[in-house]
């Protein structure tokens, strides 16, 4: 709550993140929902005499959550959820250089389904998709916090 000539610094609720000089933006929750805000500060002056500061904060969630998505889709396999080939193989390529640098084993495990082409073609591709989604769940469920899986 605020009254006449209060700082708004002293309002409840007032996010204290806005008083950084960072301007590169915050998350805030309210309601359980977290919002991505961006500010802009400008100095208020009345010809050379500073008044104060006047930040402006802009709601960027929109953005942070297409920018999440895009994201998503740029690395990971559509259909399984998993790393797609590139992004597999880069994060492959670290942790393998990572074990040699520290004389340590690493392994690598390639699944293949069985028969996968007389699925495809006796119930037809969506039954075909159905399966590889499965094995990649079955998988996924299975992975621990440093392993990493791709199609």
């Amino acid at each position: 709550r605020m009254s006449a000539g209060m700082p708004a610094t002293e309002a409840n609720g007032f996010p204290p993140q806005l008083l950084t000089r960072d301007d590169s933006g915050f998350t805030l929750t309210l309601e359980g929902e977290t919002l991505y805000l961006r500010t802009s500060r400008s100095r208020l002056k009345d010809g050379e005499r500073v008044l104060g500061t006047g930040i402006l904060v802009y709601d960027d969630t929109e953005n942070q959550h297409l920018m999440d998505e895009l994201q998503q889709m740029a690395t990971h396999d559509a259909l399984t959820n998993l790393y797609n080939r590139g992004t597999f193989f880069s994060y492959a390529t670290r942790d393998f250089s990572l074990a040699s640098r520290k004389r340590e084993a690493g392994s690598v495990l390639m699944i293949d389904i069985d028969h996968f082409k007389r699925v495809n073609d006796q119930y037809g591709h969506a039954t075909g998709d159905k399966v590889i989604i499965a094995v990649a769940r079955v998988r996924l469920a299975r992975l621990r916090h440093t392993d990493i899986c791709g199609r």
